[in-house]
């Protein structure tokens, strides 16, 4: 009474004739439960190996990161020293530019009192830079 209650079940799930022996009606629920186990299988496999592309992937960013992390660390220390470089060089020509100025300003002061001892002027006409015409001299 239970194998054929099983049988009859198995019949009306598949929808097979009743003239199909026993054995060939247990046959198609042993295949489901192979099928079953293929696909828990596959699906398992699928997990595995969307864990394992996950891995694979996170390990490629962390690495990606460290490589990229490590290159602005390398920047930073360049720029670093150029900004002291550079900055020492500012540095010195504003040294230069104002040593260049009080020379400058010492050979104007220089030229200007040549100019009034060579030359009988107004020391008035010429601090406003105002100078009398050269005359012209007859040959």
């Amino acid at each position: 009474p239970v194998f054929t209650n099983f049988c009859t079940r198995g019949l009306a799930e598949k929808k097979t004739s009743p003239n199909i022996s026993n054995m060939e009606v247990l046959q198609p629920e042993r295949t489901q439960n192979k099928k079953l186990m293929k696909t828990k299988e596959a699906k398992e496999s699928k997990t595995k190996s969307k864990a394992e592309s996950k891995a694979t992937a996170a390990q490629m960013f962390r690495l990606r990161q460290k490589e990229h992390t490590e290159k602005l660390e390398t920047d930073m220390t360049r720029l670093s020293e150029e900004r002291v470089y550079f900055t020492s060089q500012v540095e010195k020509l504003k040294a230069e530019n104002e040593l260049l100025k009080q020379r400058q300003l010492y050979l104007r002061q220089f030229i200007q009192q040549a100019l009034l001892a060579s030359l009988p002027q107004d020391s008035e006409n010429l601090s406003l830079g105002i100078t009398k015409p050269k005359q012209e001299r007859a040959y």
